[in-house]
């Protein structure tokens, strides 16, 4: 459990996918808060250790952890597996750590104008998007030279701490999906944090946490963490809202995912005959065709048995009417942020 949590967590959950159950976890020592998760091609997890001003190389087989100090207090990562590189950013200095995948050692530093926050490099590894912390805009870096190459200033933000927190990039880099509390991106908006898409293409700004099609109503309240399909045209989110929806009555934060070309808004935090979840759910990953949905949720109605009282992992398989989501951890004390593969 990452920041100022009292009483944050040193494990890394491992989960079998196949039998969907928890294998064991990684303790990752004074390291603490471990945070962002992501595997390179060789099999290395690497992980922020928030409080441990740290970047973390683990051995997934041996349980081995590497620590690699990077000079301050690691959010997110990012890596491109093109240039062999590890970028991690800072919320609390406008800066990214660049790390060497193979050396494993910081070898340069990026200026992050106006701080940073999300992080994302395109599949092809080329090009790293940083969403700054403190004002509305969306600088483009080169991997390789970490030059800045241009900087996309989201039409209307005044500039704030916070009113950017996370950004994702369709693989084409045409679509920019992030959210923002700021109400000058469209009309009508009424301040609350929502989910927004940028084509940089035609230079249009969408808002997308709304009602269905064609009334398309503002949420009634915030709405934050969105992810996308590789073709821009599916987003998920988490949002506390109760107008997106019909029955939405358990006042919790749900996941939710919209169809930008059929202008449906569905929610996916639902069990398997429907029932909304009884606790707050986040969305954290979706497949590259939008079937399937991976979120974390503290829910104990969502599956049969669910009794740890704990944040679990599930998977929803939109491929099917009523899919089943199902656990993927069931342990005391436990929780995480999941992610997904594109397949």
């Amino acid at each position: 459990i990452f920041g100022k949590n009292k009483d944050p967590d040193r494990r890394i959950a491992v989960i079998d996918l196949a039998s969907k159950t928890l294998e064991r976890t990684i303790d990752v020592g004074d390291a603490l808060a471990p945070h962002s998760l992501m595997m390179d091609v060789r099999g290395t997890l690497w992980s922020t250790a928030e409080l441990g001003n740290a970047v973390l190389a683990i051995d997934p087989f041996t349980d081995k952890v590497e620590r690699i100090a990077v000079g301050g207090s690691p959010h997110w990562i990012a890596i491109s597996h093109a240039t062999g590189k590890l970028f991690a950013s800072f919320k609390t200095k406008e800066t990214v750590a660049v790390v060497d995948l193979n050396g494993r050692r910081v070898i340069g530093t990026i200026a992050i104008p106006h701080g940073a926050e999300g992080i994302a490099v395109t599949p092809d590894g080329e090009t790293l998007f940083v969403c700054a912390h403190w004002k509305g805009v969306v600088h483009v870096f080169d991997t390789r030279t970490h030059a800045l190459r241009e900087t996309l200033a989201i039409e209307g933000t005044p500039g704030a701490t916070n009113q950017l927190r996370r950004v994702r990039v369709s693989p084409d880099g045409r679509y920019v999906t992030y959210n923002s509390y700021s109400s000058a991106l469209v009309a009508n908006d009424t301040g609350y944090d929502d989910i927004f898409m940028t084509d940089r293409l035609t230079g249009l700004t969408h808002r997308l946490s709304t009602t269905p099609a064609p009334a398309n109503a503002t949420a009634d309240n915030v709405s934050i963490t969105p992810q996308i399909t590789d073709d821009g045209r599916f987003v998920v989110f988490t949002s506390y809202a109760s107008n997106l929806v019909t029955g939405d009555t358990n006042g919790n934060y749900d996941a939710f995912l919209k169809d930008r070309v059929t202008g449906t808004t569905t929610r996916l935090s639902l069990s398997t005959a429907g029932v909304g979840g009884n606790f707050g759910s986040f969305p954290e990953g979706i497949s590259a065709d939008g079937r399937y949905v991976c979120f974390a949720s503290e829910c104990t109605n969502l599956v049969v048995g669910d009794t740890n009282s704990q944040y679990d992992v599930y998977l929803r398989d939109r491929g099917v009417e009523l899919p089943a989501a199902y656990c993927t951890a069931k342990t005391n004390s436990l929780g995480g942020l999941p992610a997904i593969g594109s397949s």
